[in-house]
């Protein structure tokens, strides 16, 4: 459960929050990939603090820890897209 919190509810959160703050409204193609990005970000920080809470040498990282946390990151990024083409604002097309 403490997983799934951290890797699902967490990064959403962060995502979600950060972008009402700004009130983000998806103009251009580009837009997202900042969805991408923020969406990245929030779910690398959720894993950075996963693995220093249950590694206790958090200087020690494996390589297959660096792979799933990219992995991982990416999926973040793609849902967060998602998310962003279903609920977030647009502008009308005649504008």
């Amino acid at each position: 459960m403490l997983y799934g919190i951290l890797l699902g509810f967490i990064p959403a959160l962060l995502t979600g929050i950060y972008l009402s703050i700004k009130e983000f409204i998806i103009i251009e193609a580009k837009d997202y990939g900042f969805l991408f990005l923020i969406g990245s970000l929030s779910v690398l920080f959720s894993i950075t603090i996963l693995i220093i809470i249950t590694n206790p040498n958090p200087l020690i990282f494996d390589f297959n820890d660096t792979i799933i946390t990219i992995l991982l990151a990416i999926i973040g990024g793609i849902s967060a897209m998602i998310c962003g083409k279903l609920f977030l604002p647009k502008l009308p097309k005649n504008f």
